[in-house]
This record gives structure tokens, C-alpha cells and sequence, in this order.
């Protein structure tokens, strides 16, 4: 929740970020988890997790058809960010990937979230053009954009 909150406050209406509730996100989770979408790694810290990732193959559309991973979602709590924490899940994740014979790599990220951007970017991410809309509750809308990188004849990238 923390992690939404802090990342998103500016960019999604404050009505929606503080009306978070862990009741609401034990459901999403429990779903998620009953239809197995990919791998759900987490980050702890003095046995506690700070944060999680998931990854897993992807389903979009337009993608090829020859394996492409995607990570779905990746959070750190606001406190553990900057730590080199989540470079050590995203290497982790891509890891994962490449096991299942990914050649590629994607993920959606809101085109207003430079901090997001920017650690993406870091990691070997780039724009590939596509873009998608997601509505939220409160009238919100997420504008995503699509960033990919190859898995192909690259050492995973650190930050």
C-alpha cells in the first residue's frame, strides 16, 4: 500500500491512493495467485519482506510468439528505495526469464512515473511506442506506456 501511495501520489487522484485498503488487496492476491501468472518473487530484510516483484510470460497481443517475459509488477517499500534492492529483484526476475527461455523482456509503466522510468532505463528498458489506457477507480485513468529489452547476448544490466 505504502508503496502505491508514495509512488503514485501526484499521478492518481489522492481519493483513490488513500482509500487503499489490505482487504481490497488480499482479494487481488488471492486471485492472482489461484491463476498462476508467472513467479512471485520477494525481497526481506531482517526477515521481513520490503518488497516484491512478479514475472512471468506475456500475453500481450502484438507480442511475437516466440517466448517474451514480462514483469507484471515490482515494489519496494518506500523506505528500502535507492538501496540496491530492487536492481537485486529485477536481476533475480530476469534470471527467472531467461530460464524459461524468454528472448525478450517487457512491462507497462505509467508514462508520468519517471522515477519508474528511470530506473527501467537503467536496467537496459527502452520505449517500444505502444501505449494503453487503464481505468482505475475515482475516474482515474493510468496512461501506460510499453518499455522491452532483449534477454538475448546481454549480461543483465546493474544499476
Amino acid at each position: 500500500m505504502e508503496s502505491w501511495q508514495e509512488a503514485f501520489r501526484g499521478m492518481l487522484p489522492d481519493e483513490l491512493l488513500d482509500n487503499l485498503s489490505i482487504e481490497v488487496a488480499e482479494k487481488h492476491w488471492q486471485e492472482r495467485l489461484r491463476m498462476s501468472l508467472g513467479e512471485i518473487l520477494v525481497v526481506e530484510e531482517a526477515g521481513a519482506v520490503i518488497g516484491f516483484g512478479v514475472f512471468g510470460l506475456c500475453y500481450d497481443s502484438d507480442i511475437e510468439k516466440e517466448p517474451v517475459g514480462e514483469v507484471f509488477m515490482m515494489y519496494l517499500h518506500p523506505k528500502h528505495w535507492h538501496k540496491g534492492h530492487g536492481a537485486a529483484l529485477m536481476r533475480s526476475g530476469l534470471g527467472y526469464l531467461q530460464a524459461k527461455a524468454c528472448r525478450e523482456v517487457v512491462l507497462w509503466v505509467m508514462e508520468e512515473n519517471q522515477q519508474a522510468i528511470h530506473f527501467y532505463e537503467a536496467a537496459g528498458f527502452h520505449d517500444d511506442g505502444s501505449m494503453q489506457v487503464r481505468k482505475r477507480a475515482y475516474g482515474a485513468e493510468m496512461h501506460l506506456r510499453r518499455y522491452r529489452r532483449s534477454l538475448i547476448g546481454q549480461e543483465q544490466q546493474e544499476r
